[in-house]
């Protein structure tokens, strides 16, 4: 995993942005922010992988 939940953390506290305010401005499942968040899902390839999939529906 990468340093980016601690980031992302790090951003929510800072600015005093929930996970679910960041989830709703983002149109995504709260849930995947907690995952990011906890390190338990990286961001950068949920991304990738969702990029293939709308530019590639073959895969």
């Amino acid at each position: 995993m990468s340093q980016a939940g601690r980031a992302l953390s790090q951003v929510l506290t800072t600015y005093g942005i929930s996970q679910n305010q960041l989830a709703v401005a983002m149109g995504i499942n709260r849930s995947t922010i907690f995952h990011w968040v906890n390190e338990t899902r990286d961001p950068i390839s949920e991304a990738l992988l969702w990029d293939l999939a709308v530019n590639d529906p073959e895969l």
